[in-house]
């Protein structure tokens, strides 16, 4: 009887600690599919996946909202948002936020042209031969964005754009012939050229020459100065990742989307 009577104790307890010490961690970015995608749907984006999966195991919640780049970058540097999803130190210099030690996607940042183009990227300076559609508040790498922000008011050179659905609004720009290439990851451009059932007028023209451990992404957290926890949320994704990998559920994950394991 006295033992009965200690197990359901110790079953309140748990039930009681795991209530009173769960969180609901709230993760933003702008839509960028399949890295994320649309809120509460079946396929939320593989990222996305990743986190609920992880942080359910440490009973947290996780909560995707989709946000432009610069307000989610805003946003989690004030708080109100815990995790930026598709960060890198590159794309949020300065911000001083809480990165896992191992990413959870990486990225292949490429050009892409009409298909009627010949063009293709070779360095910095075949870039003076096109008008370049990109999105505010991005980074692309120490070279590409030396010679964009070298040119950024230079319209006949640059388009650089905000705001919600960006690179949709960039691929509709690349058919209207208001710019001439497009910069951005191979998975996403492919993807959101296919929603809008014109990746069959494009064509890839080069990538951005970076090396692959540079494109590595992550959800990274709050800065400790704002929130304490974000050391934890960070310990938890890096935890997480490993043990998906071993187990194999990041396999069936990425599955889902058409992916593959990059490491």
């Amino acid at each position: 009887m006295k033992l009965n009577i200690i197990i359901i104790l110790v079953i309140i307890f748990q039930l009681f600690h795991s209530l009173i010490y769960a969180d609901t961690v709230i993760i933003a970015a702008d839509q960028w599919c399949p890295y994320n995608c649309e809120p509460e749907s079946e396929k939320p984006g593989f990222m996305v996946e990743t986190a609920i999966t992880i942080f359910k195991e440490h009973g947290h919640e996780v909560k995707y909202v989709i946000r432009p780049w610069k307000r989610a970058q805003k946003e989690v540097i004030e708080g109100l948002i815990h995790g930026l999803i598709a960060s890198t130190p590159q794309n949020s210099i300065g911000l001083n936020l809480e990165y896992p030690r191992i990413e959870q996607a990486r990225m292949n940042n490429c050009f892409f042209t009409l298909k009627d183009s010949s063009w293709s990227f070779d360095g910095t300076d075949s870039l003076k031969k096109v008008k370049l559609g990109i999105i505010q508040g991005y980074n692309y790498g120490f070279e590409i964005q030396s010679y964009v922000d070298k040119n950024i008011n230079n319209q006949w050179m640059i388009q650089n754009i905000a705001g919600e659905k960006a690179l949709e609004r960039n691929i509709k720009k690349l058919i209207k012939k208001r710019v001439t290439a497009v910069l951005e990851d191979k998975s996403v451009f492919r993807y959101t050229a296919n929603q809008l059932g014109v990746f069959d007028q494009l064509r890839f023209a080069g990538n951005d020459g970076t090396a692959p451990e540079s494109n590595n992404l992550y959800i990274a957290f709050t800065p400790l100065t704002v929130n304490q926890k974000s050391k934890n949320y960070a310990e938890i994704l890096l935890r997480g990742m490993e043990q998906l990998r071993s187990t194999g559920k990041l396999r069936n994950i990425l599955a889902k989307y058409g992916l593959s394991d990059w490491r």
